[in-house]
């Protein structure tokens, strides 16, 4: 890279040169952005910024599936995703995995419904992991990577076509094997990913994108269901069958 510099030198009249270690969240040219743009999340922005984003998929729209998803979810699912990182020692703040990846896995859960039904959940599991569409997308850890993966497989899964998980190991074993490891809290941790994922799709079922419905109005399918109702919505995940 020093010689390409060098060489760029000697055609442009160039005064300063800023090196950035972390891209645009670090360094001088963070310094330059104004504060509106500091404030972005780099991971949300790229996705909504992606050509593969589907452009009727509005903010107002995820900000009410969202709002859906942390009415349902409870506070112990954010607690196990973050359940390997203690904070620093001065802080003691966590991750906040969950509360952080939710909008973007809203965003994420209508970005396979073109491909054919048996296709979605291998090409879910990959958007975030190596070689995916989302393999560059910044602000992330590979754990972050690892938990969208896991919910992203299970938000297109169907009880009539069997295991998802032997479908996705089956094509790419060794990197579902690291993934499945690397999901914080283990078997918890696994079967709260699963319970997102297949929690995305009945968002999505319920409450399919109308462009023709006023953006202000109530959800449809949710504005007369109480949504802490046990009775109303039940997962089983494969973990659990897994233990009989």
């Amino acid at each position: 890279s020093c010689f390409l510099l060098e060489a760029i030198m000697d055609v442009i009249n160039l005064r300063y040169l800023y090196f950035c270690e972390g891209g645009v969240r670090q360094g001088k040219c963070f310094d330059m952005m104004s504060q509106s743009e500091r404030m972005k999340d780099p991971l949300d922005t790229f996705i909504s910024s992606n050509s593969l984003h589907p452009k009727y998929i509005t903010n107002q729209y995820r900000n009410k599936f969202v709002g859906i998803m942390k009415a349902a979810l409870p506070p112990v699912f954010y607690d196990v995703l973050d359940s390997d990182d203690l904070g620093s020692e001065t802080t003691k703040k966590k991750p906040q995995r969950l509360e952080r990846l939710l909008p973007s896995l809203a965003y994420l859960a209508h970005w396979s419904m073109h491909l054919a039904k048996e296709s979605r959940p291998i090409y879910a599991f990959y958007l975030s992991l190596s070689g995916g569409p989302l393999c560059n997308a910044p602000g992330i850890t590979h754990v972050d990577r690892a938990i969208m993966a896991w919910c992203l497989m299970y938000r297109h899964y169907d009880d009539a076509s069997g295991d998802v998980e032997d479908d996705v190991s089956n094509m790419a074993s060794e990197m579902f094997y690291g993934v499945k490891k690397m999901i914080p809290g283990g078997k918890d941790g696994r079967k709260v990913c699963e319970v997102i994922g297949k929690f995305l799709g009945f968002v999505a079922l319920c409450h399919p994108f109308d462009a023709k419905q006023n953006e202000d109005s109530e959800l449809v399918g949710f504005d007369k269901m109480s949504i802490n109702d046990e009775s109303l919505i039940q997962f089983k995940t494969s973990e659990d069958r897994d233990a009989k």
